[in-house]
């Protein structure tokens, strides 16, 4: 297995470093999206008729 000298300890503080890592990625992904201009997406009023044959 996968020992250190660390323990649990280094376990809980491997938790806490890879969340951490996680939310700064999901932190700098939001603010990149935010940069961007919202588009609003436009929807056809068209009727669509969908046929079955049997």
């Amino acid at each position: 297995g996968f020992h250190t000298r660390l323990g649990p300890v280094g376990l809980w503080w491997g938790f806490v470093a890879g969340l951490g890592a996680v939310g700064l990625l999901l932190l700098l992904r939001l603010r990149g999206r935010l940069r961007t201009t919202l588009a609003r997406t436009s929807v056809e009023d068209e009727m669509v008729t969908v046929s079955s044959q049997g």
